[in-house]
């Protein structure tokens, strides 16, 4: 999830127990409803709009709850729930799990540097750049020579650098303590 209200993590146990896995009721989801509110009203015959939306809102949440995995009881009370093929299907899925509101579980790689977008491009020379104020020796890198202004870098550790976080990096046997 990208947040949660901290007054849910009171009732979390309770609802996990009733309703299934937490990301199928996270409020951030139901942002996205405006749309689906809009265009319920808009095609709805409009003599119930109201209960025209709380049907198409409750579709759309039955799908979900399907989709991630969550079971519901048959006619007969047996609890069934989505194959692993469905299942499956949405965990290799990025567009599903966008419409379901689930965070992209890309794994970050370490070395990677995230730049700014076209509009926002930055490139200085190597004088000009923080990284030639750490005065490391070791490096031989022509002081003309062009370098992107990136946004963050991943560590070894996987964790997200951004600008303005210290940073240990060692290079050529010696360890500096970088600010970005």
């Amino acid at each position: 999830m990208v947040k949660i209200k901290l007054h849910l993590l009171k009732h979390l146990p309770e609802h996990i127990r009733r309703f299934g896995p937490a990301v199928r009721f996270s409020t951030e989801v139901y942002e996205c409803f405006n749309a689906v509110f809009r265009m319920s009203s808009v095609l709805s015959n409009h003599l119930a709009p109201s209960r025209d939306i709380a049907q198409k809102n409750a579709d759309l949440d039955r799908m979900k709850h399907t989709l991630s995995g969550g079971y519901w009881s048959t006619e007969n009370h047996e609890w069934c729930c989505a194959g692993k093929d469905v299942v499956a299907l949405v965990r290799q899925t990025p567009v599903l799990q966008r419409h379901l509101g689930w965070v992209s579980t890309d794994i970050p790689v370490s070395g990677r540097v995230r730049c700014p977008g076209r509009i926002h491009r930055k490139i200085v020379t190597y004088s000009e750049s923080q990284a030639y104020t750490a005065e490391v020796q070791h490096l031989v890198i022509r002081a003309d020579s062009e370098w992107e202004v990136g946004i963050e870098s991943i560590a070894e550790s996987g964790d997200r650098c951004g600008v303005g976080s210290w940073i240990v990096i060692q290079v050529a046997g010696v360890i500096l303590f970088i600010q970005l």
